[in-house]
């Protein structure tokens, strides 16, 4: 009797149809399906981001948008002298900080 060869096995067919089955999955289906970058760029996401402006120091208060590093050292040194800020609003006492710059933080930071 001759033997048969071992690609001619069925269990090594069968396995090898599905190793390629599931190879072909993650190179097609992954990264144009579930994945693909137009779903998740159409994805919202919400990150929550507040700065407590009696806590922050100055490099932190530069993120700020509006706010460099001048303004946020303002922000330290108004602080410092005035003690901390009662309420968000408080910080337009800031010199070089008016309702434009105001709007602009209001929703990122807190006391």
């Amino acid at each position: 009797m001759k033997k048969r060869s071992f690609f001619c096995n069925p269990l090594f067919v069968v396995t090898s149809v599905c190793l390629l089955i599931c190879i072909i999955y993650i190179i097609f289906l992954i990264p144009n399906g579930w994945f693909s970058n137009a779903e998740l760029s159409n994805a919202q996401l919400s990150i929550e981001l507040s700065i407590n402006i009696n806590e922050a120091d100055w490099e932190e208060l530069s993120l700020l948008p509006g706010i460099g590093s001048k303004r946020a050292m303002d922000i330290v040194a108004y602080r410092e002298q005035s003690g901390p800020f009662q309420s968000i609003q408080e910080i337009q006492n800031v010199p070089g900080i008016g309702p434009s710059v105001y709007s602009n933080i209001e929703t990122v930071i807190c006391v």
